[in-house]
C-alpha cells in the first residue's frame, strides 16, 4: 500500500506560519463555503440588538399563544364537564373491576348465575368476557351455576346488540321522513316515514316485508314513546321478545300515556315471564286509559282471521286469530270434551294428540272412534256407556251437542283477602 499523498495546499494546522485574519496567498489554503450565509453580518447584529429588548426569545409568534390569555369555560360548564368525566370514569372503572375479578378466577368462564341479572360489565367488555369464556376450551370444567350465568350474560349481550340495530333503524327513519313530515319532539323523529325504508331493511336482512316493517315500527316506538324500555333494552335487561310485547300492548297509547304505563310495570319486567308481562302491561294500559284498552280489542277484532301454514316437519298448522275471548274459551272446552270422548272410546295418545284429533273431527264432521262406539242416535243421560251421552259428528242427526270440560276460575283482589273478617273460598 502506498501512503496517502500530502495535500498540495496545507491547512492552518499544517502551516506554522499561518496568521489568523491574514489574506491567504493565491497558492495557500482557502476555506471552502458550500452554502452561503442567509444573513449578512449587519442583519445578524440588528437581530441580536432587537432581541435584547424583548421578554420572549426570538421566534415567539402569535401562534404560540400564552395560556393565560385563553378563555376558560364558565363555572357551570366546567362543572358539567367534570361531572360527565367522573361518570364515564366511574363506569369504566366498574366495568374494568368486574372484568378483572372474573378474569382472575380459576376458570375463564366463572360467573355466578345471578351476576348477569345485576349490573355487571356491559357492551364490548361483557362480549369480550363471553368470548373468552366460551373459546377457552374449559367449559367442561365449569359448574352448572357458572354455565347458567354465562347463558344469562350472553342473553344480555344479545339484547344489547339488538337494541343497537333498532337505534340504527331509528336513524334511517329520520332520513326517510314521509312527505310533509318534519323531525319533531325530543327524539327528533318524523310522525311517518317512507315505505321504501321497509324495502331497504327487507333486502339488507334478507327477510320478509312484515319483519322489516316490525323492525322500523319498534324502532320508532322506542325512540318516541318508550324511553325506559329502550334503556333496559340497551343495557340488555329486556330481550327483544319482551320489548315487542310491551310495544304491542301500548300501540294505541300516546307518548305521555305510554310513559305512565311504563312506570307501572318496568320495575318488575326483567323478572316476569312473557305471559305475566303481557298481563301486567295490559292491566297498566287499562289503568292509564280504559277506553283505549277497549278500543285495542275492538281494533284487533277487525283483523280476525284463520291462519294455516306448513310446519317444519311437513305437517300443517291451523289457528284462529283475534277471535272473541268468550267464544275461544267455549271452543277450547268443546275440543277438550270431545277429546275425552275419544279417550273413553279407547283411542291411544296423550291429551294433546286427542285434542288435535278432536279438532279435526269437529271441523270436518267425522268420527274417529272405533265402529263399536259409533251411533246415529243420542244415548240417554243415564246410559252406562263409557263415552256417555253424545251425537256422532257427521251422522246426519244434527251437530255434536254442546259438551264442555268444566273450568271454574275465581279472581279475588288481594285487598279483599286481607280485609278483617273476610274469607275467600276457592272453588
Amino acid at each position: 500500500m502506498h501512503p496517502p499523498s500530502a495535500s498540495p495546499v496545507p491547512g492552518p494546522d499544517e502551516d506554522p506560519g499561518f496568521v489568523p485574519g491574514a489574506q491567504p496567498e493565491p497558492d495557500r489554503w482557502k476555506p471552502v463555503i458550500t452554502c452561503p450565509d442567509p444573513m449578512s453580518p449587519a442583519e445578524w447584529e440588528a437581530l441580536l440588538a432587537a432581541s435584547l429588548d424583548e421578554d420572549e426569545p426570538p421566534g415567539f409568534g402569535e401562534e404560540d399563544e400564552d395560556p393565560e390569555d385563553c378563555v376558560l369555560p364558565r363555572d357551570e360548564d366546567l362543572a358539567a364537564i367534570e361531572a360527565e368525566a367522573a361518570r364515564i370514569a366511574a363506569e369504566r372503572a366498574a366495568d374494568a373491576a368486574c372484568f378483572a375479578r372474573e378474569e382472575t378466577a380459576e376458570l375463564a368462564g366463572r360467573v355466578a348465575a345471578g351476576q348477569a341479572r345485576k349490573r355487571g360489565p356491559r357492551g364490548p367488555v361483557l362480549l369480550g368476557f363471553i368470548e373468552t369464556a366460551v373459546d377457552s376450551g374449559r367449559l367442561g370444567a365449569a359448574s352448572e351455576d357458572e354455565l347458567i350465568g354465562l347463558i344469562a350474560a350472553a342473553d344480555r349481550a344479545e339484547a344489547a346488540a339488538c337494541s343497537r340495530k333498532h337505534a340504527a333503524a331509528a336513524e334511517l327513519i329520520r332520513r326517510r321522513p314521509a312527505p310533509g313530515c318534519t323531525l319533531t319532539g325530543p327524539a327528533r323523529m318524523p310522525e311517518a316515514y317512507l315505505d321504501s325504508a321497509g324495502d331497504e331493511i327487507k333486502w339488507a336482512l334478507a327477510e320478509t316485508r312484515p319483519v322489516a316493517d316490525g323492525v322500523l315500527s319498534l324502532a320508532h316506538d322506542l325512540e318516541v314513546k318508550l324511553p325506559r324500555t329502550r334503556a333496559l333494552f340497551r343495557d340488555g335487561f329486556l330481550r327483544h321478545s319482551k320489548v315487542q310485547i310491551i310495544a304491542r300492548q301500548m300501540a294505541l297509547l300516546d307518548p305521555d300515556e305510554a310513559r305512565q304505563a311504563e312506570a307501572l310495570v318496568l320495575d318488575q319486567a326483567r323478572i316476569l315471564s312473557p305471559g305475566a308481562l303481557r298481563s301486567a302491561i295490559a292491566l297498566a294500559v287499562a289503568q292509564v286509559n280504559p277506553a283505549k284498552a277497549k278500543k285495542r280489542r275492538e281494533h284487533g277484532a277487525r283483523d280476525a282471521r284463520v291462519e294455516r301454514w306448513r310446519e317444519d316437519s311437513g305437517n300443517g298448522g291451523l289457528a284462529g286469530r283475534e277471535l272473541p275471548a268468550a267464544q275461544v274459551l267455549a271452543m277450547d272446552q268443546r275440543i277438550t270434551w270431545w277429546a275425552l270422548q275419544l279417550q273413553a272410546a279407547g283411542l291411544k295418545g296423550g291429551m294433546d294428540i286427542l285434542r288435535a284429533r278432536a279438532l279435526i273431527d269437529l271441523l270436518l264432521g267425522q268420527d274417529s272412534r272405533p265402529a263399536a262406539f259409533r251411533s246415529t242416535t243420542p244415548r240417554d243421560t243415564g246410559s252406562d256407556h263409557p263415552a256417555g251421552p253424545y251425537r256422532t259428528p257427521g251422522s246426519g242427526a244434527g251437530p255434536v251437542p254442546s259438551g264442555f270440560a268444566g273450568r271454574n276460575h275465581l279472581t279475588t283482589p288481594l285487598t279483599t283477602l286481607g280485609a278483617p273478617g273476610q274469607r275467600a273460598w276457592i272453588i
